[in-house]
């Protein structure tokens, strides 16, 4: 369990392709444990806005995007991510530990970010062996237990390495 979640920051990415028709954006949000969860914004860029010109009138809409129009929508993962490192000491500017994914889906999960002189490769390698084994396993499954174990110890070892690179000095 992470000790001090006031000085952590979550960076969630994702998209609706594949799951909504048309869907082609990547967005992003900011978030904290108790805080509500802010929406990452960008300007389009005129690649950005002749793209979706383009759908919009194959579609017969009159409405057009102009470059520089705020959106919280992307072309790509990698836009969203970096946007959303951009904006997240203004967002949150007392954290320190910035992660991939959402608040509330606990750890360990991979650092974007963290305070000079803590062991990243380190809490990322633990995340990759978690993401490896199967984190999401049934816990319902024979034989999941000592899977599941496994996982705890690995998720101690990685709140350890956290707690350890939010205390001060």
């Amino acid at each position: 369990m992470i000790k001090l979640p006031e000085k952590v920051a979550y960076l969630r990415i994702y998209t609706w392709q594949g799951m909504s028709l048309g869907a082609q954006h990547w967005y992003a949000e900011l978030d904290m444990l108790d805080a509500s969860a802010v929406k990452v914004e960008g300007p389009f860029t005129q690649r950005h806005a002749t793209i979706l010109n383009k759908d919009l009138r194959r579609r017969g809409c009159s409405m057009r995007y102009q470059r520089g129009t705020m959106y919280d929508g992307f072309l790509d993962w990698e836009e969203a991510a970096s946007r959303g490192i951009e904006q997240w000491q203004e967002v949150f500017p007392g954290t320190t530990i910035l992660l991939l994914g959402r608040a509330s889906s606990g750890s360990p999960m991979p650092i974007i970010h963290a305070p000079e002189g803590t062991d990243v490769e380190a809490l990322n390698a633990l995340t990759a062996k978690c993401e490896e084994m199967g984190w999401y396993k049934a816990h319902h499954e024979r034989g999941a237990s000592d899977h599941n174990d496994l996982l705890g110890e690995i998720s101690d070892e990685w709140d350890a390495l956290i707690n350890e690179a939010l205390q001060p000095g």
